[in-house]
């Protein structure tokens, strides 16, 4: 079986408070489906293309 990866990038955030509660329900979703979050935020670096403000990187055991 083969695993399954959701990766958002934030071009950027005006509200936080927005991202805070969408947080919290993603947070559920991932884990109602057996996914687990690689990343979320932290540093980065960008060696080419557009920079973004905000990586998310979520492994689900299978892409189904």
């Amino acid at each position: 079986m083969n695993k399954g990866y959701i990766v958002t990038v934030y071009e950027n955030i005006n509200d936080d408070e927005a991202l805070k509660n969408y947080a919290e329900k993603a947070r559920e979703a991932v884990k109602k489906y057996g996914g687990k979050f690689l990343v979320r935020g932290g540093r980065k670096i960008v060696t080419e293309g557009k920079e973004f403000v905000r990586t998310v990187v979520m492994e689900f055991y299978s892409f189904d």
